[in-house]
């Protein structure tokens, strides 16, 4: 599935000496399109995601999690939802799967989010007798983050609802990943979330139609963390695509034409 998109991957070279193959490519059932785009070493077509643990006995699981991470943070959204999805079909105790899946719908800059369906799959997760099991607490703090993002425990229905609470749905998902990235400073994933959750909130609200102060400051400071960020890693996926929209995607571009990039957009 999917073996289009390779054509439009360039390889990220890895520090050669230090690169060390992770032991998931040897993941029993995995396509060889699947095996190329995990490989990390000597280049990596969707870069290098680690460190990112995840709680699951399955390898073919947690093989197909860090697919889907890797999709997630270079906007390949139908490839993000076929991974994450066949990550919880091989081990439905795999709970941060449910959290990937629910972000595929959650394309916060083209405010293209679909809430209904990530709600959903976040509380058929969380309905199960095994939920939250041996998740840590990093884990847990990834899953509440969704969950916030979506607006829970009363999420909104409607699309007038997801458009009138999206600015304080995505201040409060913002404030959950910067929490997540002062805890656990390693963890490059969240330490990306944060830019990108700022540039977000300047397309929500007064930002989407009448613009002002306020909208330029949370570009700037997006600017700003984005940089942060990249001076710790300067090959993290995340860094490097969350990163180029903070320079690239002003105000205008988010939300005037949101609707038509975000139609032209992986998914």
């Amino acid at each position: 599935m999917l073996p289009h998109l390779l054509l439009f991957l360039l390889p990220r070279a890895a520090p050669a000496a230090s690169c060390v193959e992770s032991p998931l490519l040897q993941a029993p059932g995995l396509e060889p399109w699947e095996v190329t785009l995990l490989t990390d070493c000597p280049t990596s077509a969707l870069g290098d995601i680690r460190p990112f643990d995840v709680t699951s006995s399955n390898p073919t699981a947690a093989a197909r999690f860090v697919l889907g991470l890797k999709a997630l943070h270079n906007f390949f959204y139908d490839m993000c939802k076929y991974a994450f999805d066949a990550a919880l079909a091989e081990d439905p105790s795999l709970h941060m799967a449910a959290w990937g899946r629910a972000l595929c719908n959650a394309q916060l800059i083209w405010n293209a989010e679909d809430v209904n369906a990530s709600v959903a799959v976040l509380r058929r997760q969380a309905a199960r007798p095994d939920f939250p099991g041996n998740m840590t607490e990093r884990e847990r703090g990834y899953f509440a983050s969704a969950q916030a993002l979506n607006g829970e425990p009363t999420p909104p229905t409607s699309d007038d609802e997801v458009a009138a609470t999206r600015a304080a749905r995505f201040a409060a998902y913002g404030a959950n990943v910067s929490a997540l990235a002062a805890a656990c400073p390693d963890d490059p994933t969240a330490g990306s979330f944060v830019p990108f959750a700022t540039l977000a909130l300047g397309s929500v609200g007064s930002c989407a139609s009448v613009g002002g102060p306020e909208c330029d400051t949370y570009a700037q400071r997006a600017r700003e963390l984005a940089a942060a960020a990249y001076a710790r890693n300067r090959d993290f996926p995340g860094t490097l695509h969350y990163g180029t929209r903070t320079t690239t995607r002003t105000r205008a571009c988010t939300t005037a034409a949101s609707s038509t990039r975000a139609s032209t957009r992986p998914r």
